[in-house]
């Protein structure tokens, strides 16, 4: 049955006859577990590295190269090869190669394998890489459920747990809204991208000190270049503003972390944070700063060599002080375990359900009735196919496409910005109708964006849908090479995006959004007291107010190689 997922360990029977030896590293942040899972890559010289994203697999593939290790670069949007011999391999979580022998594999954040939407890319990294060691690297939550699925394919498991390299404390108090007790080294966590810039002006009128900004929908490109310059200790970039992004990804040398509010817009309605994120981002206090040289690349999360003698103390605290108790509530809270694993049918499978229909029944009803035909086991669970059903609406009256074609759509980073779905409509009538496909071609990219110079948050807007469009004209260069190139004026475009960025997160300013009194109230009593969920907002004492290589025929193989898990699933 093509939605029958009960068993996806008998998807991959080459994997199934070899005997692996899984090595699960857990811990909090900030404990050396990826340190300690990426030297064993190192000593091996023979593996695969697979991070949740770009920005850790561009990292990794960097550091592996700059110590002498010949390392290639596979991502959806970016291939890079330095080497054609090379046996070490750096790639994001659903580029994972799973044809490849080696010895080692590295499997980042495996909490993630529980994941509503990108579990699944996890769960087939695991059950099918082609490693003789697997080192899985995250939360205590996951030891159980990664127990049975070992014990499901009868590997054997080795537990590896660490404790924090220093301690995390909690500070008596709140800043009591006042930004002048903001400190050198501090990073303000808040959820909306404009209380980013209101709170970095803020910051910068009342205290002097500049502030750095990361946020998930900016370049990796461009946070690293931010977290560049709050790490460097020779420029004046004292303090950093950033999302929940900076939970995963970089190394970033905060001395404390500061919650400006523990509740973020969803899309739908506001909710609180949950505490699996509060304590990632709580965890980033602390953090070790590497020695050498103050102009080296930003070191990424736990893996920095050597590592200092003495521990550094990480502080916790929140801008206002109704929301200390519910920070200190959730990094004393034990969150519940991971019970199942994620996963989806392969697009195979996919390709036989749909061909029980009638041609003319648009793809996204097909994948609704897919949806609700899946079939799990207790070890796993269907991850949700909403956003890729949205996505499958914009090519219905794109009739000559094929199934294959839709899934490829479908799997590319498209993203919710209108402007970049209208055009990777385009992209996808030039595959369907034959037609040339060049990037100058395409007038639904907005290239006049480039000429602008960004001075309001429209601007940086629109900067990032162009750049978010170019990223998926590249991503489908690698897919439909014939129809989307040249891919070097692509790259080319994108880089001087990602110049104009950096250009307009020195200009853009805002004013702090704040939440009631009475909508802060509504969310404490609203929002589930389950830890898995969200922190408990509420607290006797309220105050008012308030997501390339050079191309060459070495290049096409690796891709074809590397892109068949890619191709065979949502």
């Amino acid at each position: 049955m093509a939605a029958d997922t009960r068993f996806p360990q008998e998807w991959f029977v080459g994997t199934r006859q070899k005997q692996r030896t899984w090595h699960l590293h857990v811990g909090p942040t900030n404990s050396g577990k990826t340190y300690h899972a990426l030297k064993r890559l190192e000593e091996s010289g023979n593996g695969i590295y697979a991070g949740p994203l770009r920005l850790l697999a561009q990292e990794i593939f960097e550091r592996m190269n700059a110590k002498g290790i010949p390392c290639n670069l596979v991502m959806g949007d970016d291939v890079r090869v330095v080497d054609e011999h090379a046996t070490v391999l750096s790639s994001t979580m659903e580029m994972v190669n799973l044809n490849k022998e080696v010895d080692v594999c590295v499997i980042d954040e495996i909490q993630m394998i529980g994941d509503e939407d990108r579990g699944w890319a996890w769960t087939e990294a695991v059950l099918g890489v082609k490693a003789k060691e697997l080192h899985l690297c995250g939360e205590e939550r996951t030891v159980d459920l990664i127990r049975r699925l070992a014990a499901s394919v009868g590997d054997k498991l080795v537990i590896h747990r660490y404790t924090r390299l220093g301690p995390l404390e909690v500070e008596p108090e709140s800043l009591d809204g006042d930004l002048t007790k903001i400190q050198k080294g501090d990073c303000v966590v808040t959820f909306s991208r404009r209380n980013i810039f209101a709170m970095k002006r803020s910051i910068e009128e009342k205290t002097g000190k500049r502030c750095a900004v990361i946020y998930g929908s900016l370049p990796p490109e461009t946070r690293s270049m931010q977290a560049r310059l709050f790490n460097d200790e020779t420029t004046d970039y004292d303090v950093l503003v950033a999302s929940d992004a900076v939970g995963m990804g970089l190394n970033l040398s905060i001395k404390r972390v500061i919650f400006e509010a523990v509740e973020k817009w969803n899309g739908e309605r506001t909710v609180g944070i949950p505490i699996p994120s509060i304590k990632q981002i709580a965890g980033r206090a602390g953090r070790y700063k590497v020695p050498g040289r103050i102009d080296a690349q930003v070191k990424l999360d736990e893996t920095s060599t050597p590592l200092p003698p003495a521990p550094q103390v990480g502080y916790v605290t929140t801008l206002d002080r109704s929301d200390l108790r519910a920070v200190r509530k959730a990094l004393s809270t034990d969150v519940k375990p991971i019970k199942t694993a994620g996963v989806l049918p392969l697009t195979n499978h996919i390709e036989l359900f749909a061909a029980q229909f009638q041609s003319e029944i648009p793809f996204s009803k097909i994948l609704r009735q897919l949806e609700q035909y899946i079939r799990t086991s207790d070890l796993f669970h269907p991850c949700s196919l909403k956003e890729s059903i949205e996505i499958a609406q914009l090519f219905d009256d794109i009739t000559d496409l094929t199934v294959s074609d839709r899934m490829t759509f479908i799997m590319a980073p498209i993203g919710r910005d209108p402007k970049t779905k209208q055009a990777v409509i385009k992209m996808a009538e030039c595959v369907a109708y034959n037609t040339d496909g060049s990037i100058l071609r395409i007038n639904d990219i907005d290239l006049e964006a480039l000429d602008i110079t960004p001075r309001t948050i429209i601007d940086l807007q629109r900067l990032e849908a162009l750049h978010k469009a170019l990223i998926v004209y590249l991503w489908l260069s690698y897919r439909f090479p014939a129809t989307f190139h040249p891919r070097e004026t692509a790259q080319e475009l994108k880089v001087l995006c990602e110049e104009k960025i950096e250009i307009g997160l020195k200009a853009v300013r805002f004013t702090r959004k704040k939440m009631t009194r009475g909508r802060r109230a509504a969310n404490s009593i609203a929002e589930s007291l389950d830890p898995d969920s969200t922190a408990n907002l509420a607290d006797d004492k309220v105050e008012p107010d308030q997501h390339v290589g050079k191309k060459d025929s070495f290049d096409e193989q690796i891709l074809i190689e590397e892109t068949k898990l890619d191709e065979q699933r949502l």
